[in-house]
């Protein structure tokens, strides 16, 4: 299942991916940024843990190093 449809499944909306990155502070940086919006911190564990999800992390782990992390919003 590609990603776009695995995200519509959990209600994930793709904000960023990849594209060109300008440190403004701190170190540069060199990695690619996706960014993923849920409408929970529940909905984004939700499809971390999946099945679906599940299989994708397996097929990357020998050919991708990986880091991931939720954050919860706040409304201004």
């Amino acid at each position: 299942m590609l990603l776009l449809a695995l995200l519509k499944k959990y209600n994930g909306t793709l904000i960023v991916r990849g594209g060109r990155v300008i440190s403004l502070e701190g170190p540069e940086e060199k990695r690619r940024i996706v960014v993923i919006q849920f409408p929970s911190l529940d909905a984004a564990n939700t499809f971390y843990y999946s099945d679906e999800y599940e299989k994708a992390i397996k097929l990357r782990s020998d050919v991708a190093k990986f880091e991931m992390i939720a954050v919860e919003s706040i409304s201004c």
